[in-house]
């Protein structure tokens, strides 16, 4: 893993996507090799690729809360605001949609 951060640090994220290929193959459950990947997809310009990366970490570790807040900068990046929305902060979120339920059955009360 160190040997493809640093490669991204390099800005050679050709090779550091197959190292974290390499890992992803020897271990599918690695959430932080595709976090990783997702990572030096992005910076290289490839965001749809990135995306499906994070979403894979997302898949693998739901509370990995880096892998979401770059998955949110990511769809930002597409111009897919509403989506990103959600990624930053999920948690708020369903507190607001809670709250607004309540007060949707308050009034109907």
């Amino acid at each position: 893993m160190r040997k493809g951060i640093a490669l991204s640090n390099l800005k050679k994220f050709r090779e550091a996507i197959k190292d974290f290929n390499k890992i992803i193959t020897d271990n599918p459950r690695n959430y932080h090799a595709y976090y990783q990947k997702g990572r030096a997809l992005f910076d290289s310009g490839n965001t749809s690729e990135a995306i499906d990366a994070y979403d894979r970490t997302l898949e693998l570790e739901p509370g990995f809360a880096e892998a979401r807040f770059h998955k949110g900068i990511a769809l930002m990046e597409l111009s897919r605001t509403e989506e990103a929305i959600l990624e930053f902060d999920p948690t708020l979120l369903k507190q607001i949609l809670s709250l607004q339920l309540h007060n949707i059955t308050v009034a109907l009360v």
